[in-house]
């Protein structure tokens, strides 16, 4: 703390300080100047920018997932409505749709068959496609928490959304979200399960719970246990 002669006074004129009575500057004694007009605001422009680059991802892999389920035949949805309409009948494996087979387990067509009894092709198709872009952000999301621990949550949240569009086209990824598969919700669950933390701050979910739901609907996921 610098301490100041009486005769001075401590106001605050544009972060300088004024001699008392003399009406004179003294520049020489500036302890705490404002900081400069826009200053702040040059600060957090890259990221707001970044933030809105990260919208426009959003949007655009939105945009790209509803334009598909509205427009599209996802033939994967209409299996799994298929299965989930015949969990109680004995033809659940013997049954087709056209040419197709219903291969998943029984646990997965009861999953399937609350959706398939409530829901009509097209809001089961508008569903999926905003779960499976959700799914994906979290993967997204995960994959880079845990190759780059150092940018922590916000600043990874921040670089998901932006990579959102650019994960979407990957080919395996269009291919599941354009067809309506499950694959990316089941990815999400093993690699949270394994990779994450499991918990919510308060209770912490035993390890292979999520890999053991996702390999009760899907059979792949087994080489996890």
């Amino acid at each position: 703390r610098v301490e100041l002669p009486r005769r001075y006074r401590r106001i605050r004129r544009n972060g300088l300080w004024r001699r008392d009575g003399a009406g004179r500057q003294n520049r020489s004694v500036n302890l705490r100047a404002d900081p400069a007009p826009g200053a702040q605001t040059q600060n957090r422009s890259p990221a707001l920018r970044f933030w809105l680059l990260g919208a426009l991802s959003v949007a655009a892999a939105l945009g790209w997932a509803l334009f598909v389920a509205v427009h599209g035949n996802q033939v994967d949805i209409d299996v799994y409505r298929f299965g989930g309409r015949h969990i109680f009948h004995p033809d659940l494996y013997s049954a087709r749709l056209g040419t197709l087979y219903f291969t998943y387990t029984p646990f997965a067509a009861l999953v399937f068959s609350l959706p398939s009894l409530i829901l009509n092709t097209l809001s089961l198709q508008v569903m999926w496609a905003l779960t499976n872009v959700a799914a994906l952000a979290g993967l997204t999301y995960l994959s880079i928490r845990i190759t780059l621990p150092r940018l922590g949550p916000r600043r990874s949240a921040e670089w998901a959304l932006l990579l959102l569009t650019p994960a979407l086209a990957l080919d395996p990824v269009f291919i599941n979200i354009g067809l309506g598969q499950i694959n990316l919700v089941l990815t999400l669950m093993i690699l949270w399960d394994l990779a994450g933390r499991r918990d919510d701050r308060t209770r912490k979910l035993p390890l292979g719970v999520a890999t053991g739901i996702a390999a009760a609907i899907k059979l792949t996921p087994l080489i996890f246990i």
